[in-house]
């Protein structure tokens, strides 16, 4: 039995803990694991997710409910915009995230994010989207992020959101992969400057989910000179960014 459930020692990455009547502590889930399991429970088609194995450059025997987790965790990281050095620009993205996505809703971009954050790999659940390179043993989704914002449409549809975000979450899932697949770090900002210039109605937002993607993947352990360049670019445009 839980002694004062309204008084929880909470960290962003940590969670906290809660005073049992007992006097033991038990852990408390962090704040972005709870909000994972709620848009779970909302869009169960998520689950499906569980045992899909992708092996690539990119990821490392990886889980895709795993990888969809932790780009969830990731995305509610970069949201804090730690790595913004200028103040004005730090406030001017809370202020962008929290403003509502049409006058008069009640859905925040922040709120279309985490959306698009849990379902951005929904089609890799469909295993006519795996392709396999015999000689590697490689196995991609090479067309997930088109098929996936179908997806994405006809789930969100059953739930009867409005089209403003239906369209929104798909954009940003069809847009995701479009930074990662510039390989040539020299190129890399000319290609984020095009995206902005393109979108710049979803930029920030594009931005946020595709640096979390990476940070969700296995890039790090498998090549982290890359990864540390294309985390630089991010940086670099999050910095640069106006609103």
């Amino acid at each position: 039995m839980i002694e004062n459930p309204g008084i929880v020692l909470a960290t962003f990455q940590k969670g906290g803990v809660i005073k049992q009547i007992d006097g033991s502590y038990v852990a408390e889930k962090p704040r972005w694991e709870k909000g994972f399991d709620v848009l779970v429970e909302q869009f169960p088609e998520i689950k499906a997710l569980h045992g899909v194995v992708e092996n690539n450059i990119w990821h490392d025997h990886d889980d895709a409910f795993a990888h969809t987790r932790n780009v969830y965790k990731y995305t509610q990281e970069a949201l804090q915009f730690a790595f913004v050095e200028d103040r004005d620009t730090k406030k001017a993205l809370n202020e962008y995230f929290q403003e509502p996505l049409t006058p008069g809703s009640t859905t925040t971009r922040k709120d279309v994010l985490d959306i698009a954050a849990v379902l951005h790999d929904i089609a890799k659940s469909d295993p006519e989207e795996m392709t396999r390179e015999d000689n590697t043993g490689y196995t991609y989704f090479p067309t997930h992020d088109i098929s996936g914002a179908q997806m994405s449409q006809r789930i969100l549809e059953r739930h009867n959101y409005e089209p403003a975000v239906i369209e929104r979450v798909k954009k940003l899932i069809t847009l995701h992969l479009e930074i990662h697949k510039t390989q040539q770090p020299q190129q890399r900002q000319e290609v984020i400057n095009e995206i902005q210039a393109n979108h710049p109605d979803i930029f920030p937002d594009l931005l946020v989910l595709s640096m979390a993607d990476m940070q969700g993947s296995d890039l790090a352990k498998l090549n982290y000179t890359d990864y540390k360049e294309r985390m630089d670019a991010y940086y670099i445009a999050f910095n640069e960014l106006t609103l």
